[in-house]
């Protein structure tokens, strides 16, 4: 599932346009959750979105930015 995501959407948490943010892969990945949260919480989901997988793709992703912000200040 997260392997299709991935390249659905270009690679685009762990290797970001930033066409209007600037931040990070880590701090962008980090707002992914937070809104995702935030849309669940209020009840404001779509009807065919699955948020489990969404949040365990996104917590996944996370790890692996974390891990590549990592080797690059190594």
């Amino acid at each position: 599932m997260l392997i299709a995501k991935t390249q659905s959407y270009g690679n685009s948490a762990l290797d970001p346009v930033r066409l209007f943010a600037s931040s990070d892969a880590v701090e962008q990945i980090k707002v992914r959750i937070d809104d995702k949260i935030s849309r669940l919480v209020r009840g404001h989901e779509a009807f065919d979105d699955n948020t489990p997988n969404d949040m365990l793709g996104y917590l996944v992703l996370l790890r692996i930015a974390e891990m590549i912000a990592r080797e690059r200040e190594a």
